[in-house]
């Protein structure tokens, strides 16, 4: 009878040896995989964060969706124009060629949720839009509107775009702006670790999605512009990005997480040092 209790004593310690190394190693196995949270007003850079370690770290982009990106970043360039045409008007800046104004009907026309085709019509507006001093008066007044980063990159690279045989580069596709809307993940793997980012729409109606993708996060990175600390909301123009950014870490830290630090992105054209030029004291301006 005691040689039999010994057997079965010597072997439940071996299946309870065995359950916790197999816990360990489960546990293990558990701490390769880092879920990364990405949070940040829309422009931010979450997006671009994304791309920059998909093509650091990651497989980086097939031929087919370097392919792709070419529409996007047609769309961005056809747009700026469009924003600096109406803030043209908005802000009652004088072209210096009077002829632009059938160009500038010409650029609003287009439609930018269908096929954008790079026409002799319409390049030859773009051209001539952007070599107007009223046109660049307006640029430089940026600040007063709602104008991308990456507008003056693309159309100062304008010829190589239209360019038929044009080539995306990998900084074309960093400096592309799409909105991003719903839950987007991106797992890449470094150093025999699995990182997850999750990057979530960073506009008003999409903040509120922010509290599904809490669940098994193991950190959470926040991005701010730097060049838009006395930039208010497109949503509110009584509230200042920076105003938002201390809301929402209140609301991060409500979720029981401790604020450790934030990332402090510079926007691709580095408009911050023109930003403190004009607004050293970071008072309230319109976007």
């Amino acid at each position: 009878m005691y040689c039999f209790r010994s057997e079965e004593s010597r072997e439940q310690q071996r299946i309870s040896r065995e359950i916790e190394r197999q816990l360990h190693k489960d546990k293990n196995a558990g701490r390769k995989e880092v879920k990364l949270l990405l949070l940040g007003t829309g422009e931010s850079g979450k997006s671009t964060f994304v791309k920059q370690m998909r093509i650091i770290h990651g497989a980086g982009y097939t031929d087919k969706e370097k392919e792709a990106f070419k529409t996007l970043v047609y769309q961005n360039i056809f747009l700026a124009m469009q924003i600096m045409c109406d803030a043209l008007r908005t802000l009652s800046i004088e072209l210096e060629y009077p002829m632009n104004q059938e160009n500038i009907e010409l650029i609003l026309k287009i439609d930018l949720e269908d096929s954008i085709a790079l026409t002799p019509e319409r390049l030859n507006a773009m051209h001539q839009l952007w070599a107007d001093q009223g046109m660049k008066m307006c640029y430089e007044r940026r600040r007063e509107f709602q104008l991308s980063d990456s507008s003056k990159y693309y159309l100062n690279n304008f010829d190589r775009i239209a360019d038929p045989n044009y080539l995306i580069s990998l900084q074309d596709i960093l400096r592309v702006r799409v909105p991003t809307t719903g839950i987007v993940e991106y797992p890449f793997n470094l150093d025999s670790t699995i990182f997850r980012i999750v990057d979530v729409g960073g506009q008003r109606s999409e903040r509120r999605k922010w509290i599904h993708s809490f669940e098994s996060v193991t950190s959470i990175i926040f991005l701010s512009a730097l060049n838009e600390y006395d930039q208010v909301l497109v949503e509110n123009e009584n509230e200042l990005f920076t105003e938002l950014y201390t809301n929402l870490k209140k609301e991060i830290r409500k979720k029981r997480w401790k604020w450790i630090g934030q990332i402090l992105r510079k926007s691709p054209n580095c408009l911050t040092r023109q930003a403190l030029i004009w607004n050293p004291e970071g008072q309230r301006r319109r976007g």
